[in-house]
């Protein structure tokens, strides 16, 4: 069902690469629910993220409980240490 999500959401969105995450609350992390068109490098990187803080786009989203779409990850104002991966 993620995986098709996915897919939809980049059918929406050509040229997109959509990345659907789940949230571990005993663990404190993010774990990939689907991200069909990324590499598995990218994916092995997105797989884990702690949560705890601020230092991806993905772990504020969780802490501020909003919605997160990066239009241009080379751009991406937050310091993600996957970046390299794009």
């Amino acid at each position: 069902v993620l995986t098709a999500a996915a897919l939809l959401l980049e059918e929406r969105f050509p040229g997109a690469a959509a990345c659907i995450l789940i949230r571990d609350e005993e663990n404190d992390r993010l774990l990939l629910g689907a991200a069909p068109h990324l590499t598995p490098e990218f994916q092995s990187a997105l797989d884990g993220i702690t949560i705890s803080g601020e230092e991806s786009a993905c772990a504020r989203a969780v802490n501020r409980g909003e919605t997160t779409v990066i239009t241009d990850i080379a751009r991406n104002p937050l310091p993600d240490s996957w970046l390299p991966l794009k």
